[in-house]
């Protein structure tokens, strides 16, 4: 098949499947003179494994390996197992990102709460300020 026709049956353009190559996770057939370079099932398989851990958020650079596991052992049992690292990594960073989240939302609600009290029990001011020593805003 064509890059072309690699690239629609992924779901990706041309530029991207050109990318790939680029990076070294994907190698067409060398092309003959004149003639455009052919991809095999092989590199079909191989961009929808790069394609759908890309969906998974995993970088080019997690993929790496993931491809070359895939080159050494074409039963895919090397793919699977060097899947489940890739991706368990990738959970626990995600799931680290999700706590920092959290503890931040936390905090801004806490410091909205606080404010909200702060104005509430504060009298309007002169001039649109607050004098020196009536309150512990920002």
């Amino acid at each position: 098949m064509t890059i072309g026709e690699l690239a629609s049956r992924i779901g990706v353009t041309t530029r991207t499947i050109r990318w790939y190559e680029q990076q070294g996770l994907l190698n067409g057939r060398e092309r003959e003179r004149y003639q455009p370079r052919r991809y095999d099932a092989e590199a079909l398989h191989r961009t929808r494994l790069i394609r759908r851990a890309r969906m998974l958020g995993l970088s080019l650079q997690e993929i790496k390996p993931l491809v070359d596991a895939h080159q050494q052992d074409p039963t895919e049992r090397k793919v699977i197992e060097e899947s489940i690292r890739v991706l368990s990594v990738s959970l626990a960073k995600m799931e680290q990102k999700i706590r920092d989240a959290t503890e931040t939302h936390r905090m801004l609600r806490h410091e909205i709460e606080r404010l909200t009290t702060l104005l509430r029990e504060k009298p309007a001011v002169e001039g649109g300020t607050i004098k020196e020593g009536e309150g512990d805003g920002w």
